[in-house]
């Protein structure tokens, strides 16, 4: 796979993000064997700090596996075999194709995406599979989910079947948009009860990416547009330290809650999709981009990296001081009947300086796929 400029152009906008970005990658490809069960053949779900400073690698997941054979797949095989214990991502896409039958969308669009991405000879079954899952129409369900069975139609090209079926699902991501505020739901095709208007921020890149992506192989102007409104709302509304807020409003789209901020989504997921954005003809983030890496080392709200290069992790994210979620379910429940309430009170008393001490090896996944290297 040829090398992309990605992080050149990152380093010419401003030499401390292209230098982290650089860093990330070798922590990442260090990381991921620690994350990495030989005896299943997959990836675990999330390495995870216990109170004695130990990490504890925790489950399995084989979505976090299909992400990261995506990732890798972008990457040398000498820096795959260094970060899957040996194996090369055509190889862990692999992995994934006994479970492909019985796997939900989600899963059956990424399983289908990382066959296709790392060559995998298994491709071709589990398009049809996932064609078939598609054949009468969009079922309702997670935004995110749909997203990435447009990604993975959008790599079919040489598939009549798989553009039919790929149309479609653009047309169920594009009817979600239809008030054109730049924020995707949650859900597509259901109103999702009274947290229906409450989206987050996976909602908005996985649509921008997959959108951007049919763009490229289709050349369909009104999924750019719609690509490139998403991306300016979400950038319009970065904190002002470069923070990717998590809740946003799918009928005014504004921000319903900050926090928690995730590492993945500065460093990687805003990255990926602003760039197959830019690279399908789309508008240029990259100084947003560089600022939302900025974010992370040292966080403003911690005053600490996110990266302990020690132990070679990203920390997952910083998060509210208080019970069970109580900002994030306040500000749903308020903004259900007064779109405009903002809650500001709930900042001071539960200020963000909690910082979640786990990692998940799709954020390594998604960081590798963002930044492709030789």
């Amino acid at each position: 796979v040829k090398a992309s400029p990605r992080i050149a152009s990152i380093a010419a906008l401003d030499p401390v993000a292209g230098r982290l970005v650089e860093d990330m990658l070798d922590l990442s490809l260090r990381g991921l064997p620690a994350m990495w069960r030989p005896e299943a053949r997959v990836f675990g779900h999330s390495l995870r700090q216990r109170s004695h400073g130990a990490l504890e690698l925790v489950g399995t997941s084989p979505r976090y596996t299909a992400i990261v054979a995506i990732g890798a797949a972008v990457h040398s095989e000498a820096d795959q075999r260094r970060a899957l214990s040996g194996a090369t991502a055509r190889e862990i896409a692999g992995t994934l194709v006994p479970s492909a039958e019985g796997a939900g969308l989600g899963d059956l669009a990424l399983f289908t995406w990382a066959c296709q991405a790392t060559g995998h000879p298994s491709t071709a079954a589990l398009a049809r599979l996932l064609m078939d899952r598609l054949e009468h129409g969009v079922p309702p369900g997670p935004t995110v989910e749909i997203a990435w069975a447009l990604s993975a139609l959008s790599a079919l090209t040489d598939s009549a079947a798989a553009m039919r079926t790929g149309a479609r699902v653009r047309d169920a991501l594009l009817a979600a948009d239809a008030r054109s505020v730049g924020v995707f739901p949650h859900q597509v095709g259901t109103s999702g009860g009274w947290r229906g208007h409450v989206a987050c921020f996976a909602d908005q890149v996985y649509p921008i990416q997959a959108l951007a992506r049919w763009h490229r192989a289709t050349g369909d102007r009104a999924a750019l547009e719609a690509a490139a409104r998403c991306a300016a709302q979400i950038c319009a509304l970065q904190g002002d330290s470069g923070q990717w807020w998590w809740h946003y409003d799918a009928r005014t789209g504004a921000v319903i809650e900050g926090y928690p901020v995730y590492s993945i989504h500065q460093d990687a997921m805003a990255p990926m999709a602003l760039l197959d954005l830019l690279e399908a003809g789309g508008p240029d983030h990259r100084a947003a981009i560089a600022r939302g890496l900025r974010w992370l080392e040292p966080t403003p709200e911690l005053g600490r990296s996110m990266l302990d290069r020690e132990r070679n992790v990203i920390w997952r994210k910083v998060a509210r001081r208080e019970p069970n979620k109580l900002s994030r379910g306040m500000r749903g429940l308020v903004t259900c009947f007064a779109p405009r309430a903002r809650l500001r009170g709930l900042d001071t008393l539960f200020p963000a300086s909690v910082l979640d001490a786990e990692c998940r090896p799709y954020h390594f996944g998604w960081l590798l796929y963002s930044w492709p290297r030789p």
